[in-house]
């Protein structure tokens, strides 16, 4: 029962949401914003939003970004991230094997204001489809392409209706092909102003990276072929000799050992363990390097794994794949164990381009001891996922604020994010209650995560006495802003900040030596 009534709560929440963005728009009152907007950054972060829900079933999550999108563009990044998640969402719901595949790709055409980037986006996925008579009724308010959809899939209706008004206020529209069984292609474009830029080029493209990897063979294993297809695009346009595999079988093994690789890319999802061990085994004898495409929450496969004094012929990369995730880890194989150190100096480039990033080294810079306290096991184990892409090991979970209250109470938690909606007892509320048992400055940092924002939510959060407040479906940089913009509060300087202020409103700055060093 309580399942059933926190599920029908999180719906309400949504509907509500959807029919307020829709209101706004239908009355002409939503404004959109014009700010710079790192666009390949704001891809790859929406595309990792969904990363463990499509390792929940058969499917593969794929985008690719083209070389000449513009880096940064002046435009309304909320919005159009909130386009990118209805069509994602919606495209991970309707397919339940397969793939799904998220493509920008950039023309340039002539406007009132000159020549533009115009960017096309697209996602394609393999899943029931939409019959051609349903394709503008999709893109009403509260329908769905018939009752059995409804029936079927749940939903409100309002996702396609809100994301199309959104690319048409934004100047574009959004579009679809589809048939039944044939799965479906949402595609929209966007002329955008280009921010020009004027900093180093970004590492994947340094030639004097790149020439490592000119003429090396590189071998890709991978079931899924638009997977493999990406790989191989990205290796040759590094000027490899790139060649995919028709499929792990018993032939397959000392065929690839006659053509003698210098690394093997091998996405071990679907394998026959027992081949894939003898696969990794004759790799190991050969002294061939592989790299293993990891699928977000999936354990290491033992089969894949080689002896322990061979540990530095393999890597992992978790799906879905980048360039730049690609690049580094067929830079780091290649330079090392090759007896010339030829690669060092590009591995160390790569290494710091990666602490830059904030991802490596972030637990070392902001340690904590981690508490999770969300109701939903799914929303769990993305938490769980986040935070250990930012290096933390220590992490623990609650399912409710009562549990969440009894856990603080034994001590030694550092940081919390807080789920406020929850059976037995809220976020606000469990926040109160470890305010009032703790005294200045052993309090924990606080961070609300909500599924909306309501007006007055926010306000009622920082209130009770939260440090920082993300939405979720939550990202990386959503939680690596909200412990860089708190953690100062675990140094002693929580008692600088007014009762109940806002992140930043605190009576005096904390001391310069308090702040951790900058990202």
């Amino acid at each position: 029962l309580v399942q059933i009534m926190r599920s029908s709560g999180q719906s309400l929440v949504h509907l509500i949401n959807d029919v307020l963005d829709f209101s706004k728009l239908e009355s002409e009152k939503m404004e959109l914003e014009n700010a710079p907007v790192d666009l390949p950054k704001l891809i790859e972060e929406t595309i990792e939003m969904f990363a463990y829900y499509a390792s929940e079933g058969k499917l593969e999550l794929i985008y690719f970004t083209e070389k000449q999108v513009p880096e940064v563009i002046f435009g309304d990044r909320e919005r159009l991230k909130q386009v990118l998640v209805n069509l994602i969402g919606n495209a991970l719901k309707f397919t339940k094997k397969g793939e799904i595949v998220v493509t920008v790709r950039v023309r340039a055409a002539q406007t009132s204001h000159g020549t533009l980037p115009v960017v096309h986006f697209s996602v394609r996925d393999t899943g029931i489809g939409i019959a051609p008579e349903h394709h503008e009724r999709i893109f009403e308010a509260f329908t769905q392409a018939d009752a059995s959809t409804t029936r079927k899939f749940g939903g409100t209706g309002l996702g396609l209706a809100i994301s199309r008004k959104l690319c048409r206020l934004m100047g574009g529209d959004l579009k679809v092909e589809s048939a039944p069984g044939k799965g479906s292609n949402f595609f929209f474009e966007l002329a955008f102003r280009e921010v020009p830029q004027q900093g180093a080029a970004k590492l994947v493209d340094s030639a004097d990276l790149q020439k490592h990897l000119h003429e090396r063979r590189c071998a890709i294993l991978c079931a899924n072929q638009t997977l493999a297809g990406l790989v191989q695009h990205y290796c040759r346009s590094w000027k490899m000799e790139a060649h995919t595999l028709p499929g792990l079988a018993e032939p397959v093994i000392p065929q690839l050992l006659q053509w003698r690789p210098d690394v093997l890319v091998l996405d071990a999802k679907g394998q026959e363990p027992e081949l894939l061990g003898k696969l990794c085994n004759a790799l190991e004898e050969a002294g061939i390097p592989w790299l293993i495409l990891q699928t977000v929450g999936e354990a290491k496969t033992p089969q894949s794994m080689p002896s322990e004094a061979k540990q530095s012929l393999v890597r992992f990369s978790y799906k879905p794949l980048s360039e730049l995730k690609l690049f580094s880890c067929l830079i780091d194989l290649l330079g090392r164990g090759n007896g010339e150190g030829s690669l060092e100096p590009a591995v160390a480039k790569l290494s710091a381009a990666a602490r830059d990033s904030g991802i490596t080294g972030f637990h070392e810079k902001y340690p904590a001891k981690v508490l999770v306290v969300e109701d939903v096991p799914m929303n769990q184990k993305i938490a769980g996922m986040v935070l250990k892409k930012l290096g933390y090991e220590s992490i623990e979970f609650a399912d409710d604020g009562k549990q969440g209250v009894e856990r603080v109470n034994q001590g030694d938690i550092d940081l919390i994010f807080m789920d406020l909606q929850m059976p037995v007892m809220g976020g606000v509320e469990a926040t109160q209650r470890i305010r009032e048992s703790f005294q200045l400055p052993r309090q924990p940092v606080i961070i609300a995560m909500t599924g909306h924002a309501l007006a007055g939510v926010r306000e009622s959060c920082f209130r009770a006495g939260m440090d920082g407040y993300i939405t979720k479906p939550i990202s990386i940089d959503d939680v690596k802003n909200a412990i860089v913009s708190s953690y100062h509060k675990l140094t002693g300087q929580r008692q600088a900040d007014k009762p109940g202020a806002a992140p930043g409103e605190s009576s005096s700055a904390p001391a310069a030596s308090a702040l951790p060093a900058r990202l």
